[in-house]
């Protein structure tokens, strides 16, 4: 049997081979990973509430439609169509990560233009016998899968007869990206400031490269909001794998506030010069769709209503009209005072505190604060001689400051013991 020689540009396209002095777009495989189904989208009616059904439903597992037709798409133009692939992805989702994670392996081997029975295609322990169609195709059960990141696995094709007639070639699996929940996305984006992504760097990643996307979610968008735009452009970024990356502010204001948009990373190894077989690994993670806000535009007109100087008594504070459906979760910055939830905020020793109202509305979260003295106010005195002695009367200036809220005066003498005083207020 005789194979069809191949030199496959695959990587190029799935992540840009800095060596071969040009970079071919990877949004057209990447935006395959993001396809959703009309009625997964529907699921995402109520975000908030709806994640875990999801995950354990659906499944928002982008690897398990890598399959022939998508294969076929990412090989365009190549010059053959033989590879084995092992691809691994898995939802960013600290609640239930692991049932989201899809590993799995394909293969297809072409001879004159049609996919052959090649025999066997193992990879590491595994056997894969070719379908009806004659592609390859495993799913790893979770632990086997899990257990393949960071590793190499040996692949070869048997033969019907008894020779190998492929030389066996080792896979080198990239690392995960985030084997903790402790660096994983925020759960918002904000168009108006600098996301900063962080992740486990892979010291054996062949090209050093990592390719972080940003893609718009048009039926979540258009679920609560059906004035939000068609289509908008993904932000497509190929960095070093160092472990963190900074969005520019200026490249998230494209998505507009109140629309949802999802997050990936990925990684790949590719060797397609060692043998007439195309063999590449991708490891993928991505986020659910996420919720783009705007905090400084949602804050705009709200303000912490309340006393700006408390002696003992407790005082309550509100932030008048908020939206149906808005949230607030009351803090205070000092140990002298206590706040409740109702926004009630008790004196417990003397100073300043700053009150904080974090506000969660249906157009994003903000926080806002509001400085309160506590306490008797504290006042300091400085004087200075005002002009010389006049007819037995000497001139003083008395100045009075403090840092509470104080918003009158009143001067006096106490006691004194000789002589006589006069107070201009």
């Amino acid at each position: 049997m005789k194979y069809k020689s191949q030199i496959l540009i695959l990587f190029i396209t799935v992540f840009c081979i800095y060596c071969f002095g040009k970079m071919l777009p990877f949004a057209e495989k990447a935006s395959l990973f993001r396809q959703t189904s009309p009625d997964q989208t529907k699921a995402f009616a109520s975000p908030t509430k709806a994640s875990a059904n999801w995950t354990k439903s659906k499944g928002y597992k982008r690897s398990a439609q890598f399959d022939e037709s998508i294969i076929s798409k990412i090989l365009t133009g190549t010059q053959n169509d033989s590879y084995v692939a092992i691809v691994s992805s898995y939802t960013m989702d600290p609640l239930d990560r692991d049932n989201s994670y899809s590993t799995e392996a394909f293969g297809k081997i072409v001879e004159n233009g049609v996919a052959v029975n090649a025999g066997n295609l193992i990879i590491g322990n595994v056997t894969i016998n070719p379908d009806n169609n004659n592609l390859y195709h495993y799913t790893y059960p979770l632990s086997d899968g899990k257990a393949l990141f960071g590793s190499s696995v040996a692949a070869q094709i048997i033969d019907n007869g008894t020779n190998t007639r492929t030389a066996t070639e080792i896979m080198v699996v990239p690392k995960e990206f985030f084997p903790s929940t402790m660096s994983l996305p925020k759960t918002v984006v904000d168009r108006a400031a600098n996301y900063s992504l962080t992740w486990q760097p892979d010291p054996n990643n062949q090209y050093g490269k990592v390719q972080i996307q940003i893609s718009y979610n048009k039926g979540l968008s258009q679920y609560y909001d059906a004035s939000m735009p068609s289509s908008i452009d993904d932000l497509v970024y190929r960095v070093d794998d160092n472990g963190n990356y900074t969005i520019p502010q200026a490249d998230l204001a494209r998505f507009p506030r109140g629309s949802y948009v999802s997050i990936s990373i990925a990684r790949a190894w590719l060797d397609d010069v060692s043998s007439n077989i195309a063999y590449v690994t991708i490891t993928e993670a991505h986020t659910w769709p996420i919720l783009v806000v705007d905090p400084i535009a949602c804050s705009n007109g709200y303000a912490i209503t309340g006393n700006s100087s408390l002696c003992s008594s407790n005082e309550n504070y509100t932030v008048p009209n908020l939206p149906a459906g808005s949230t607030i979760f009351w803090t205070v910055s000092s140990n002298i005072a206590t706040v409740d939830q109702t926004g009630t905020v008790t004196p417990t020793g003397t100073g300043t505190t700053t009150l904080s109202a974090n506000v969660t509305t249906p157009c994003g979260a903000f926080t806002l604060n509001k400085t309160i003295s506590l306490g008797p106010p504290v006042v300091d005195i400085s004087y200075s001689q005002n002009g010389s002695c006049y007819n037995g009367y000497q001139g003083w200036m008395l100045n009075a400051s403090s840092p509470g809220n104080v918003t009158s005066w009143y001067w006096s003498v106490d006691n004194p013991s000789s002589g006589s005083w006069y107070i201009d207020q």
